[in-house]
C-alpha cells in the first residue's frame, strides 16, 4: 500500500512536467507564428484587416484570426503552464486560463459593439489608469522602507517597470485621441499628424520594452533572494523587531 502511494507521486510529477513543457512549447510556437507569418502573408493580412475581406477564403480568415490572437493565447498558455509548474491546483491553474480568455474577449466584444470612437470612453480609461498608477506608487512608497535590502531592490526594479507601462499608456492615449487622432482618419489627414504618430509610436514601443525589461529584472531579483540565506535571515530579524 505504501509502495503504491510512493510510486504514484513521481508519475504525477512527471505528467505535470510534460504538460507544462507542452504548454510552454505551444506558447513559444504561437509567438514564432506571430513574428514569422506576416513575412509571407503580410499582403493577405492587410486585405483581411480592411474592407476588402469579402472574398477571403475560410482558411485565410482562420489564419488571420489565429495571428491576431496568437500572442494573447501564448501568454494565457504560459500562465497556465507556470501555475501548473508551481504545483498549483488544477482548478487554480485553469482559472487563470479561463480568466485570461475572458480578459481577452470581453474588451474586444465591447469595442466591436461600440464600433466608433467615444471620447468619454478614452477619457475615463485614461483617468482610471492615472489614478491606479498613483495608487500603486503610493502603496509601493509606504511599504518600501520595511523591506530587506534585496527585496527592496526587487521592489524598485518592479516600480521602474510600472513607470515604463505608465508612460506607454499615456502616449497610447495620445495616438488615438489628441494630438494624433488615429481613430478619426479624416481629422488625422487634415491635421497631418502622421509624423507625430510615428515619433509617439517609437516612444510607446521603447516604454513597453523598458517596462517588461525591469519587470523581468524584478522577478529575477525576487528569485535570487528566495535562494539567499542572507535574505531569509534579514526577514526573520525584521519580523522579530516588529
Amino acid at each position: 500500500m505504501l509502495y503504491g502511494l510512493h510510486s504514484e507521486r513521481p508519475q504525477r510529477v512527471g505528467q505535470t512536467s510534460i504538460g507544462v513543457m507542452s504548454l510552454f512549447g505551444l506558447s513559444g510556437a504561437l509567438v514564432v507564428y506571430a513574428i514569422v507569418a506576416p513575412r509571407w502573408l503580410g499582403p493577405v493580412y492587410e486585405r483581411l484587416g480592411s474592407d476588402l475581406a469579402a472574398d477571403a477564403s475560410v482558411a485565410e480568415i482562420v489564419g488571420f484570426q489565429l495571428w491576431l490572437a496568437s500572442v494573447p493565447i501564448a501568454v494565457i498558455l504560459a500562465v497556465v503552464g507556470g501555475a501548473l509548474g508551481t504545483r498549483s491546483s488544477g482548478f487554480r491553474a485553469w482559472t487563470f486560463g479561463l480568466g485570461g480568455v475572458a480578459l481577452l474577449i470581453v474588451p474586444l466584444v465591447i469595442g466591436g459593439v461600440l464600433g466608433r470612437t467615444y471620447g468619454w470612453l478614452f477619457g475615463t480609461g485614461g483617468t482610471l489608469i492615472a489614478v491606479l498608477a498613483l495608487a500603486t506608487i503610493w502603496h509601493w512608497s509606504t511599504g518600501r522602507s520595511g523591506l530587506p535590502p534585496g527585496r527592496r531592490l526587487a521592489s524598485d526594479l518592479r516600480m521602474a517597470g510600472y513607470m515604463g507601462f505608465a508612460f506607454a499608456a499615456w502616449f497610447t492615449c495620445g495616438v488615438f485621441t489628441l494630438p494624433v487622432y488615429a481613430l478619426d482618419v479624416d481629422k488625422m489627414i487634415s491635421l497631418n499628424t502622421a509624423p507625430v504618430a510615428m515619433s509617439m509610436a517609437y516612444a510607446m514601443m521603447a516604454f513597453f520594452v523598458i517596462g517588461w525589461t525591469f519587470t523581468l529584472a524584478a522577478q529575477l531579483q525576487d528569485r535570487r533572494q528566495e535562494a539567499s540565506p542572507i535574505d531569509r535571515r534579514d526577514t526573520r530579524q525584521l519580523v522579530a523587531t516588529q
